[in-house]
């Protein structure tokens, strides 16, 4: 029986893996070429407690719930680099764990990897494709053909456009260049990859502008998505909450800009 493959992805890096996995013909990688990077990973940092063995023996031999066992394995790995002290290395030695999940073989999907099952059933989709653009698909509330769904999203980004320039070449740069030289390196790397995830997620949900963003969904429903998304790291929602609150503090005092009930509603949380 066919089961649906587990993919594995960079948390951080959420969005842009989700669209290559969803949207796009993932980069072929050979079980040997991610075996081979993860054994220079484990003969170069040599965590305790973890071989090269074990992490086949976890992924050749996963049969847990579909929604759990990509989190476990993230978790039963991830725990033997809790004093690495760089999120962007951090960042390369989960994507070295995901590939391995991504492109070695599991018994429980017929000795095929998830990626030898995503290939095969983009190449059925695209057989018929002709068939797809007249699938009705609901967003929301509403109901549409999959071709009118395309695009709305193209408009969408179109859309997204002046918001893109300006986080890229206004904000960040500025609020990056504060954060560095305020805080440690490893809080910037932090506070850095909140933001980061944080207008990410942003425009995945189709917010077109700094002022469209829902006050709710920055203090309240991006902290709470954190938790079950970002595998690894120990931020609470308070501490989420509290550093997007910092954000558009630093956003309303540069750049007169904000975003309506948001500060209101971080007071009634605190």
């Amino acid at each position: 029986m066919w089961r649906r493959p587990r993919i594995g992805i960079n948390t951080f890096d959420y969005c842009k893996q989700r669209d290559k996995i969803c949207h796009k013909k993932m980069v072929k990688k050979s079980p040997q070429e991610v075996l081979k990077n993860l054994t220079e990973l484990i003969n170069k940092k040599k965590p305790k407690g973890l071989t090269v063995a074990m992490v086949k023996k976890m992924v050749e031999n996963e049969d847990g719930d579909p929604k759990m066992s990509v989190n476990n394995y993230v978790m039963k790995t991830m725990k033997n680099f809790q004093s690495e002290k760089s999120i962007d290395e951090l960042n390369k030695i989960v994507g070295i764990f995901m590939d391995f999940w991504n492109y070695w073989p599991h018994k429980s999907l017929g000795n095929k990897s998830p990626s030898d099952l995503v290939t095969k059933e983009m190449k059925k989709q695209e057989k018929c494709k002709s068939k797809i653009e007249d699938t009705k698909v609901r967003v929301g509330n509403a109901e549409m053909f999959w071709s009118n769904y395309e695009l709305m999203l193209k408009r969408m980004e179109e859309n997204q456009k002046p918001f893109k320039k300006w986080l890229k070449e206004k904000f960040k740069p500025n609020y990056f260049t504060y954060l560095e030289n305020k805080y440690s390196k490893r809080i910037y790397e932090t506070r850095r990859d909140v933001c980061n995830l944080f207008f990410d997620r942003c425009l995945c949900l189709g917010f077109t502008d700094l002022e469209k963003i829902r006050p709710e969904y920055a203090i309240i429903e991006f902290p709470c998505w954190w938790q079950t998304h970002v595998m690894w790291g120990s931020l609470s929602e308070t501490r989420i909450s509290g550093y997007i609150e910092d954000m558009f503090v630093y956003i309303y005092d540069k750049y007169g800009r904000e975003v309506g009930g948001l500060f209101e509603i971080r007071k009634e949380i605190v």
